[in-house]
This record gives C-alpha cells, sequence and structure tokens, in this order.
C-alpha cells in the first residue's frame, strides 16, 4: 500500500524538519505503508496547525471520477490516463 498525506491543496507531508515538514512538489511527499503510520504524521502535522482538510490520498487506488476505473500512470509525471474512457487526469 502506497499512502500519501495532503496537508492542504496542493501541500504534502514530506520527510526532513519542519513544522510539520511539507512539500508543494506531489513526487516528493513522504509514502507511507499503513494507515496508522499516516495518521501518526496527520497527529503530528496538527500540533502546529489543525489541518482540516488533509486528505489520504492511496496511490495505489486512483480512479478516474467519470467511469471509476483505475487510472494508468503516463509518461509524464504526477499525470494518469483513464484506459476506458481515455481522459487524461492530474490527482490532487
Amino acid at each position: 500500500m502506497q499512502l500519501i498525506l495532503m496537508l492542504e491543496e496542493g501541500v504534502y507531508f514530506a520527510e526532513g524538519h519542519g513544522d510539520p515538514p511539507r512539500t508543494l512538489v506531489r513526487k516528493n511527499a513522504k509514502i507511507f505503508t499503513t494507515t496508522r503510520n499516516w495518521n501518526n504524521a496527520l497527529e503530528k502535522a496538527r500540533q502546529y496547525r489543525m489541518f482540516m482538510n488533509a486528505q489520504l490520498i492511496n496511490l495505489d487506488h486512483i480512479t478516474c471520477d467519470r467511469c471509476t476505473n483505475k487510472l494508468r500512470p503516463t509518461k509524464e509525471e504526477g499525470t494518469y490516463n483513464c484506459p476506458y474512457c481515455m481522459k487524461l487526469h492530474q490527482p490532487h
């Protein structure tokens, strides 16, 4: 399982130092392998700010919002393609 923590729109929890460590580059987001680790990171981040709109993003289950099929990564970093409806996606 590959999970990342989006603290705010376009802001991801990262490895490193900070209050909490953050990045605007999705590929630099820290990847968690369990929801427990993800939850612990969210709790630590909330010691500094509430991050009320924080979201769990499961990189293994990114689905099309039009037809709900599983998306496939494209050659371009951070974009996905739906094999059924051929819609190009840039997930949050």
